[in-house]
């Protein structure tokens, strides 16, 4: 599989056309999805094209409110295949013979939802994610987004929800199944993030409030066991 990298920033409604243009620029980004983007994308489109003409603009069929996507890729090979407010699924072509699902999502905070509507929002996922890879023969998706959960919170954990798990080896075991239903798991690699040992912050968001737990990994990155092969890691 072709290699790809990609880039996830909730933007929080700041227009940070500029600091995104350095950092995709220095990352070589293959594919950018933005959550609370306020400007037109073709902003963003126009200065990383300044010099040579790499990036499309959003795709005329996405309509997802929360989830931008820009890419290297000619809008006819990353389709929209589903969205919602919340997320957008993509299927990307990598080539004639091989396609992945590429979902973007922006889940609401706690201060605006509480647990069991993100863990409602994670089975309505689930539930188009496994629509789709059978309507189109896709079995290679990853789901990247700011989840407003961490990774041990119930809508990622259940087997309900996503039923994503910290271990690689538990992933590639396929399933798990729970009152005779067959759950597919994926695997979650942002739990190495959490702690001291090997990483220069303990987390990717620091709430001071919370004093028995300051960092938290709310921006994730989830693969299906198929992908986990093609995960780069460090």
């Amino acid at each position: 599989m072709k290699e790809l990298t990609f880039l996830f920033w909730n933007l929080y409604k700041k227009n940070l056309v500029y600091t995104l243009k350095d950092i995709i620029e220095y990352h070589d980004i293959d594919i950018i999805i933005l959550a609370e983007c306020t400007f037109r994308t073709e902003e963003l489109v126009y200065v990383l094209n300044e010099n040579e003409a790499l990036y499309f603009p959003e795709n005329g069929l996405a309509n997802c409110e929360k989830i931008k996507i820009i890419t290297k890729f000619h809008p006819d090979l990353i389709v929209p295949i589903y969205e919602d407010k919340r997320f957008s699924i993509r299927k990307l072509a990598i080539s004639n013979n091989e396609s992945i699902l590429i979902t973007g999502l922006h889940i609401p905070d706690k201060s605006h939802d509480d647990a069991d509507n993100q863990l409602m929002i994670c089975q309505r996922l689930r539930d188009s994610i496994e629509k789709m890879e059978k309507a189109h023969s896709v079995d290679k998706t990853l789901v990247i987004g700011d989840f407003n959960m961490n990774p041990f919170e119930k809508g990622l954990l259940s087997a309900i929800g996503l039923n994503a798990v910290m271990s690689e080896r538990i992933a590639q075991t396929g399933s798990r199944t729970v009152s005779n239903n067959e759950y597919q798991y994926f695997y979650n690699p942002m739990w190495s993030l959490y702690g001291d040992i090997g990483n220069n912050v303990e987390g990717s968001y620091f709430h001071r409030k919370n004093a028995n737990l300051p960092w938290n990994v709310f921006d994730q990155l989830l693969l299906l066991p198929s992908l986990v092969p093609n995960f780069l890691k460090g």
